[in-house]
Formats: structure tokens, sequence, C-alpha cells
């Protein structure tokens, strides 16, 4: 069963799962440098020790699964978004359905304008066909039966 959300679910559903990329992302970057502020001068940089490097392997392992479930989650709002648009897109729907009842009753008419001329010309045939079958002059009436 397919759960309908409004356009400000949505969008608060998209800032919150685009919120929590940037910030895995940008933990991501900070700690992927392999030294760190002095402690005595902040201008200076000092290696990281190893606890410190394995520390913050185990927070960017965590981001990246949180970036995954980021995506994933995403993923699904599209799905659900495509979803929404091709089963409730009824102005688009009646848009294209008037426009093919446009160009249906366009062809009804230019056939219906074809077979009338088509009439009109065996109808003429006809009553050359008679006419030269009978041997009656061209201004003398056909005999109604």
């Amino acid at each position: 069963m397919a759960v309908v959300y409004t356009e400000a679910e949505l969008n608060k559903k998209l800032d919150k799962e685009i919120d929590v990329l940037i910030q895995n992302l940008t933990h991501i970057v900070e700690a992927s440098t392999l030294q760190q502020p002095a402690l005595a001068d902040a201008s200076e940089l000092e290696p990281k020790d190893r606890y410190k490097i394995a520390q913050e392997k185990q927070l960017m392992q965590g981001a990246a699964a949180n970036i995954v479930n980021s995506c994933e989650s995403l993923l699904t709002l599209t799905s659900d978004l495509k979803q929404a648009l091709l089963l409730n897109d009824f102005k688009l729907l009646n848009a294209t359905a008037q426009a093919r009842w446009l160009t249906i009753k366009d062809r009804e008419a230019k056939s219906n304008d074809t077979l009338a001329e088509l009439r009109q010309q065996l109808e003429g045939m006809t009553a050359s066909l008679e006419d030269a079958l009978y041997q009656r002059p061209e201004n003398e009436a056909c005999p109604t039966s």
C-alpha cells in the first residue's frame, strides 16, 4: 500500500536527507586528514596518533553507512514521486485525452468530407453510365423507379 505524502512532507523529507548527506560528507572530508591542530599552537599542525586515526576511521564508516541509508531513502522518495506523478497527474491525463479526442474528431471530419466527395463522384459517374446505357440525351431527366 502506497503512502500518500503532501508536498510539504515531501519537501521536509528531502531537506532532511540532503542535510544528512552534507553533514556526513563534511565529516568524512574533515576526518580524512592525517594532521590535526597542535594543542600548544592552533596555527601549527601535528600528525595524528594511531588511536585518533582509529576513532576517526570508525566514525567515517558510520558516516558512510548513513550516506548509503540517505541515498536509499532519496531513491525511494524519487520512486514515490514518479509513481504519484504517473497515477495522479489528472491535468496531464485530461489534456492528453482531449488532444487525442480532437485528433480523432478532425480525422472523422476529413473522412466524412472525403466520403461525401466520393459519393458525389459516384453519383455523377452512375448518371453518366445510365445515360450511356439508355442512350438518353444529356438534358433529358432520368425516370424514377
